[in-house]
């Protein structure tokens, strides 16, 4: 996949899901860094790198991770950073950004951050 797809799919997911636009934070040749901010103390960090397709995103709230979820595609591992204890990796299947997504937005809508609906864009 290349930038430009996963941008725009992860645009368009969060707009299915009701969450706000994602920002770009830095993007280089090979690799883009966005965020989904939530409130003003709490966001979604998302990297991707082009050429290893690796994805890591992380929950942020007050500065620290609450949640996580990171994929790497070359090496066939894929892993959860549980809500209940963040440090800890949780061995899972291969995620879809539109899945990497739901499960994001199944932990604010738990941890009551945000009332998600239609999200302008």
């Amino acid at each position: 996949m290349r930038i430009d797809e996963f941008r725009l799919k992860l645009k368009k997911e969060c707009n299915r899901q009701g969450l706000p636009k994602p920002e770009i934070i830095e993007e280089r040749p090979g690799f883009i860094k966005l965020r989904i901010n939530l409130t003003p103390n709490s966001c979604v960090d998302l990297y991707f790198n082009e050429d290893t397709e690796t994805i890591t995103s992380a929950l942020v709230m007050d500065g620290r991770r609450v949640f996580g979820i990171n994929g790497y595609p070359r090496r066939g591992q894929w892993h959860l950073h549980p809500m209940e204890s963040a440090q800890e990796h949780m061995r899972i299947k291969p995620m879809s950004i539109r899945r990497i997504i739901e499960e994001y937005v199944a932990v604010v809508r738990k941890l009551k951050i945000i009332t998600l609906g239609r999200a302008r864009q």
